[in-house]
């Protein structure tokens, strides 16, 4: 299209990605500095709570 759109031809129902929970660009130090505030304000978070948080925002 010359106006810059894409136009959607066929489109399958069915979701056939497969997940992938490998992330190579989330380094601990990135996350680190995302949440080292949030780590500091509850320093004896446990690890599973400091997962369902970094997992929240991932989803």
């Amino acid at each position: 299209m010359a106006d810059g759109t894409l136009q959607i031809k066929s489109m399958a129902e069915t979701h056939t990605c497969s997940i992938s929970y490998s992330n190579p660009q989330a380094t601990a130090s990135c996350l680190a500095k995302k949440y080292l505030d949030r780590i500091r304000d509850e320093p004896k978070m446990g690890l599973r709570k400091r997962s369902k948080m970094v997992q929240k925002r991932v989803d």
